[in-house]
């Protein structure tokens, strides 16, 4: 609800999840990085603060076509 940081962190402990155990959800949660990696400020960053955030390489392939997702 406008909390652009608090979401981000549970995106990303969900996108985790979602890689760590191959659930089937993950073009969801791409599609949720996608829209917080815009509304944070773009790529670079969205790229630093998921650096920070996880210690890790960002994902690369977040924009999915989520037309098709409740």
């Amino acid at each position: 609800r406008g909390n652009i940081p608090a979401a981000l962190e549970w995106v990303a402990r969900t996108w985790q999840l979602t890689s760590d155990y191959n659930l089937p959800v993950v073009v969801q949660v791409k599609a949720h990085l996608a829209r917080l990696r815009d509304k944070h400020g773009g790529a670079a960053a969205f790229n630093q603060w998921w650096r920070d955030f996880t210690g890790e390489e960002p994902p690369e392939d977040l924009d999915v076509d989520a037309s098709g997702l409740l």
